[in-house]
């Protein structure tokens, strides 16, 4: 399909190269420069403060010339300086005359800079203690926002409480009763303070604490007046939390410093109590260690008095990635969390401004706007999962118990045979007593496969080849390539066969296929079995008669190979599971294995692909045709859903007009469907339990399965045979914590490929997932929170299995601790950890 559109614009270019050379456009020669238009043609900035100027060339008659250098120069470079682009940087108070000149022509802008702007005001003494009737001399300084100290402001002094102290017009404090108050400086809006205690003269009075710096963890001593020499009698606090006074006389306090809730270095508020009555002292303070990591390392915090990154002050450039991510396996665990940084310069870091227009609250989008293969995998998860839920306490022996002979449809039956089939009823979540029957024709039997239409399909439907066609697929590339890497599934019939029923009954319910659960069990138990390895799929039906919608038999036809691939997995691990006597797995890992399986098939049918091999968009989305469909596109595209995208429509993610959800990824779960508590933020949620946790096996099986014994498909085969379930069976089939597993495949879904020297552990080597964000629009990406290491506080909620992604950095950092509580300011659960992993 892509030729003939390549070659109508080459054919329009060709025609507008013919009419360009036929017609001409009356041109001599280059064009002189006539005049130089500056834009704006007058600014004004303040000194500290970049603004930019365009110069445009103009020929005669004023059009404009695009090839011609302009140079750039300031009539006063003392007072504002210009680079070649143009850009104008305000340098000291007055005015400058910028000139573009283009082939000796000029043209100007006329440039005011005005005095520095004040940015901040810093009130010294930091610690302002006297008697009532004592005076205390302040003074103020103040700065712009690059720090630098101004020198023209006039100061406004006050104080937020007379009562207890006064400050004059020259900044003198008088002490009036005992009390507190907020002492301030302002000048042209901008206020710097200090808070004043005027103490009782029988009270508790600090007057000097050693060392210089308190560090958390080591002792100190205050000096001063009126302490208790019983070290138990004074309470000190240190910014509110108690400190032990290990000794203690009327004038000296041996104390320990506490830890202070993840502060960086900052001005500490010390407090000594004694009998009700309150000294209190400022003092500089630091933690007692910094974190530190190598570029491209991860670092796990699974303590959560310990979620707490303390950077130490630095002028280099440096960039961390982090991930406040929940570990419960409940897709309805709902976490709180506050995310708060603290600078030691307290400057406040605005939250950056949104670029993507913001969607509306969660609301799935209209089913008819999903493609077929999204919309199908949404309900036939649902549908398993209800289906499941409904069976999982059944009793039943510790293995499969013997079906009936004959089987229901015998491995030596013929072509033409009428048989009849239970469908389950999917309006009601117990299989086993609702179903409904469908008359059918067996139309093809091979060695490992019957396929068996519904007599009631629409008449337009399969014709006899294409079942031959279907059957010879299954046959020879389908069920040999699933069971070599999966495993054989169970034959409880002993047909040695696999049935797959095309009907009408699955396009009503508007799936592609399922795979019954209550065909496991013996019909006695379960009247709506059909008592062996089955599965339902979709009919061809163009006209659109059933609840699907028209499906065109090329559509039909085309799709066919990936349901089928999909639902014989889900037939070998329910099968092989089942009669084992083990567990049904949870719905993640039914559909995420069964879409790894459509992928495993997407690399067998097609020469030289496999994993490992860190496919791009070309691949994925197979533009250029290379492969005979895109099999791991319906794989990769529940990822932008899960990192925010809504589609506008057609679910195109190279398409303008979509919106950004709020809270993604952190507020949704791959964990299970929608009916599941699967709330959240996230567009048709009800595809990510298949590629979210496609993604999450698909990392598994890269960096594991190479070395499992067997290598990868002997890794799944063991997942499937084994008793235990959910992430207890992740963790028993590698060796190693789902805590770890689970951060590692996190950090990858933004890191991969974007970072050189990365742990290994923190890329998804089959995939080039910056390759493929790049290829997408900006709302389908995953894009963390950008922050600087300043102040900030972020507010959110994590479900379970999801990580809330952060990116911070800059250089000329201040001391910053950033620290991850509860949405009271406590710890957090210890279903929560923080990973962190260092980028520059």
């Amino acid at each position: 399909m892509a030729t003939p559109n390549v070659r109508a614009v080459r054919g329009g270019l060709s025609l507008l190269l013919a009419a360009t050379l036929a017609c001409g456009d009356g041109s001599t020669g280059p064009q002189p420069v006539a005049s130089v238009d500056v834009s704006p043609t007058a600014i004004t900035l303040a000194a500290g403060q970049t603004t930019s100027l365009a110069g445009t060339p103009r020929d005669g008659t004023g059009n404009a010339l695009t090839d011609r250098d302009v140079t750039w120069t300031s009539g006063a470079p003392s007072i504002a300086s210009v680079d070649s682009s143009g850009a104008v940087s305000g340098l000291s108070a007055g005015t400058a005359t910028i000139t573009a000149t283009a082939e000796g022509v000029n043209g100007s802008a006329a440039v005011t800079v005005l005095p520095p702007r004040v940015a901040s005001i810093l009130v010294a003494p930091v610690n302002v203690s006297i008697l009532p009737g004592d005076t205390l001399r302040l003074a103020a300084t103040a700065q712009d926002a690059q720090s630098n100290v101004l020198t023209g402001p006039v100061f406004a002094w006050g104080s937020d409480n007379v009562s207890v102290a006064t400050v004059d017009a020259t900044g003198l404090v008088t002490g009036r009763t005992p009390g507190a108050a907020t002492l301030y400086a302002t000048s042209s809006g901008v206020s710097g303070s200090v808070d004043a205690v005027v103490v009782d003269p029988n009270a508790p009075r600090i007057l000097a604490v050693t060392p210089a710096e308190l560090v958390e963890g080591q002792p100190a001593t205050l000096r001063g007046r009126n302490f208790h020499p019983v070290a138990a009698t004074n309470v000190v606090t240190i910014d509110g939390v108690r400190a032990t006074v290990s000794a203690a006389t009327d004038s000296t306090l041996a104390i320990s410093v506490p830890a202070l809730n993840c502060r960086p270095r900052h001005l500490a508020d010390i407090s000594v109590t004694v009998t009700g009555a309150s000294g209190r002292f400022g003092h500089p303070a630091r933690p007692a260690t910094s974190f530190q990591l190598a570029i491209g390392q991860m670092a796990l915090l699974q303590t959560p008095s310990a979620y707490c990154l303390q950077f130490a002050a630095t002028t280099t450039d440096e960039q961390y990635v982090f991930g406040v991510q929940s570990i419960a396996e409940s897709s309805s665990s709902l976490s709180s969390v506050q995310v708060v940084s603290d600078a030691d310069d307290g400057v406040s870091a605005a939250t950056p401004p949104a670029t993507l227009p913001v969607a509306a609250p969660a609301t799935d989008s209209p089913t008819e706007e999903l493609p077929f293969a999204l919309a199908w995998r949404a309900r036939e998860a649902e549908a398993m999962r209800r289906e499941i839920e409904s069976l999982r306490d059944m009793p039943r022996p510790v293995t499969r118990p013997a079906l009936a002979p004959p089987a229901l449809i015998p491995g030596n039956v013929t072509v033409g045979t009428q048989v009849t089939l239970r469908y389950p009823n999917l309006d009601f979540n117990n299989t086993c007593s609702n179903y409904v029957e469908i008359q059918g024709t067996v139309r093809f039997v091979s060695v490992s496969g019957i396929w068996v239409s519904d007599n009631a399909n629409p008449t337009d439907s399969y014709s006899t080849a294409d079942y031959q066609a279907l059957g010879n697929k299954f046959e020879t590339d389908i069920y040999s390539n699933q069971t070599r890497y999966f495993g054989l599934p169970d034959d409880a019939d002993g047909n040695g066969r696999v049935v797959m029923v095309v009907t009408k009954e699955v396009n009503d319910d508007q799936i592609g296929g399922i795979v019954p659960s209550a065909n496991l069990f013996p019909r006695s138990r379960c009247p709506g079995s059909n008592e062996g390895e089955y599965f339902f799929m979709f009919a061809a039906d163009p006209t659109g008669v059933h609840q699907l919608g028209p499906v065109s038999l090329d559509t039909a036809l085309g799709v066919a190979p990936a349901i089928i691939g999909h639902e014989l997995v889900h037939n070998i691990h329910l099968s092989r599971r089942f009669a084992a006597g083990h567990a049904f797995w949870d719905s993640w890992s039914h559909e995420g294995q069964a879409t790894l399986g459509e992928e495993v098939l997407g690399h067998a049918l097609n020469t030289g692909r496999g994993p490992g091999q860190n496919y791009g968009w070309s691949i994925v989305r197979n533009t250029p045709v290379t492969a005979d469909r895109a099999w791991y596109y319906d794989n990769i595209r529940p990822l932008f859903l899960y990192f925010g995208w809504s589609p506008a429509s057609g679910y195109d993610p190279t398409a303008p007009g979509s919106t950004k959800r709020q809270n993604a990824p952190e507020a949704c779960t791959w964990l299970d469907t929608p009916s599941g508590a699967n709330a959240g933020s996230c567009s048709n949620r009800g595809s990510l339990v298949y590629g979210v946790t496609w993604s999450f096996l698909r990392w598994l099986s890269d960096h594991y399965g190479p070395t499992f014994p067997g290598g990868e498909s002997e890794m799944h085969k063991r997942w499937i045979d084994g008793p235990l379930v959910g992430f207890t069976s992740i963790e028993a089939l590698v060796g190693q914590p789902i805590e770890e597993l689970l951060a590692h495949w996190a950090a990858s879904l933004y890191l991969d490929d974007r970072v050189s020297g990365l742990d290994p552990l923190l890329t998804l080597p089959s995939y080039d997932l910056v390759n493929i964000e790049s290829n997408v629009v900006p709302e389908a990406r995953l894009t963390p929170r950008a922050r600087g290491f300043a102040d900030f506080a972020q507010s959110l909620q994590v479900r379970g299995g999801s990580s809330a992604y952060f990116l911070v950095s800059g250089a000329n950092r201040p001391s910053t601790a950033i620290r991850m509580r509860s949405a009271t300011g406590g710890f957090l659960d210890p279903s929560v950890q923080v990973w962190v992993v260092r980028t520059r």
